[in-house]
């Protein structure tokens, strides 16, 4: 992943006594996703020139924005993210993306 992606980990959503852990415009960067009110983990891949190629909310089976994937664990959300990998990086070879998908789909759940 690091060959093609740059990674942006943000905190966002702590309250209280642990609020100074948010990552200052995170809520931004969130609603830009179209993310607030959908659950953590969510992620979203972006072009270098900063548009939107697509989030954690998978399409349902009539084509209609869906809910939150999170992090890929069962098939259908690891196609999901698979597409948007390779979307997002059209260089990857398909031998890199196999070892991702063979990752996910393989994940001890």
């Amino acid at each position: 992943m690091a060959k093609y992606f740059v990674k942006v980990p943000m905190i966002i959503g702590e309250r209280g006594s642990k609020a100074d852990l948010n990552t200052p415009g995170g809520d931004k960067w969130l609603k830009k996703l179209n993310g607030e009110q959908q659950g953590l983990p969510y992620f979203g891949f972006f072009s270098a020139k900063g548009k939107v190629l697509g989030t954690a909310k998978r399409p349902d089976k009539d084509g209609k924005i869906g809910r939150n994937i999170g992090h890929p664990v069962r098939p259908p959300e690891v196609a999901y993210f698979m597409t948007l990998v390779r979307k997002a990086a059209p260089k990857m070879t398909d031998k890199e993306a196999k070892v991702l998908s063979d990752y996910l789909n393989n994940q001890k759940i």
